[in-house]
């Protein structure tokens, strides 16, 4: 069986998207949800005052069962009131609970790619090989207002998923 392998661009939208488009089958398990209070790094990504209570959502994402990333997203709690664990343990969409339940529609993102050293929680979960790097995505969604409305950090598993970005040349 060949190795899943993930591309994932600036252009694609929702990583369930991104997966189907590329031929596979998305799934995710929910790790980690909890209401906590902005720190200095969140509170700036998402232009509200430090403390200010947060909805943390951690999953592991799959392609055919294969681990590809971990993305830890925090949404403003004010945003989502009413928002639970089990609104998100089925594998749904956050941006389609968003969207449906809320009506915040994920417009644009501005994202930072970088390389990290996994925690050995990241490295037995993605399943990687001791002393592999692994690529962060830092993201921040708007809404059409431009308003963020989500601060996501995402450990891609450095085999399995690679990034393309495409802009216009300028003369």
């Amino acid at each position: 069986m060949p190795v899943p392998r993930l591309l994932r661009s600036d252009q694609t939208g929702s990583l369930t998207r991104v997966i189907q488009l590329n031929g596979g089958t998305p799934s995710n398990r929910l790790l980690h949800f909890e209401l906590s209070q902005a720190r200095d790094t969140v509170a700036a990504q998402l232009s509200i005052p430090v403390g200010t209570d947060v909805i943390l959502v951690r999953r592991l994402w799959r392609v055919d069962e294969t681990p590809i990333c971990i993305e830890t997203s925090y949404i403003p709690a004010e945003y989502v009131p009413g928002l639970e664990a089990e609104d998100l343990t089925a594998g749904q969409s956050l941006y389609s609970v968003l969207k449906e339940r809320y009506g915040i529609d994920a417009a644009s993102s501005t994202r930072t790619i970088s390389v990290h050293t996994p925690t050995s929680f990241e490295e037995q979960a993605l399943n990687l090989p001791p002393h592999l790097s692994t690529l962060l995505i830092r993201l921040v969604v708007e809404d059409a207002g431009g308003r963020p409305i989500e601060y996501m950090q995402s450990v891609n598993h450095p085999i399995h998923v690679n990034f393309r970005t495409a802009s216009p040349v300028k003369h």
